[in-house]
């Protein structure tokens, strides 16, 4: 039972994955404009089909995205009990790291050459956190491959 609901999420999950990246590649290559369609791109009365399938179609794909990644974890507890230690250890772990990195971060701006913009205190402090949190992580993943290269080669 629990091999087929893991096959099927999976799968609807790669389906998803394409519908975003498909997404992607529209915004991307230009197709699906950063700005509003105006009368002279397209026919009038063509128009306001197209915004209503470009708006209706992304609150759908987040309305999916959303009721997965909501189900999934339920699911996952459902099948597996004891792995629910295991998340909420890993999800206390990176409180730690962003709590450490949150606590390494300060409010001062970098200054660049011709910026005249006033950065608020806020936006200073979250991108400091989120590099000094992608810092910390990089250093404990090289760590851990390091770690289970020594270990591999022990065992022989």
């Amino acid at each position: 039972m629990s091999n087929q609901i893991a096959k099927i999420l999976s799968i609807f999950l790669a389906v998803l994955f394409a519908i975003a990246a498909i997404f992607g590649l529209l915004f991307y290559m230009n197709i699906v404009p950063l700005k509003p369609l105006t009368l002279s791109d397209i026919p009038e009365n063509m128009m306001k089909y197209v915004n209503w399938i470009l708006i209706y179609s992304a609150i759908l794909l987040i309305t999916v995205v959303t009721v997965a990644f909501v189900i999934n974890p339920i699911l996952k507890v459902i099948s597996n009990p004891k792995g629910v230690v295991r998340t909420v250890i890993s999800i206390a772990i990176l409180a730690i790291i962003v709590g450490i990195a949150y606590s390494l971060s300060s409010t001062e701006a970098v200054n660049l050459i011709g910026n005249t913009e006033e950065i608020s205190n806020g936006s200073l402090i979250l991108a400091d956190t989120t590099l000094y949190a992608s810092y910390i992580l990089t250093v404990l993943v090289v760590l851990a491959i390091i770690a289970s290269e020594v270990k591999r080669l022990l065992k022989f």
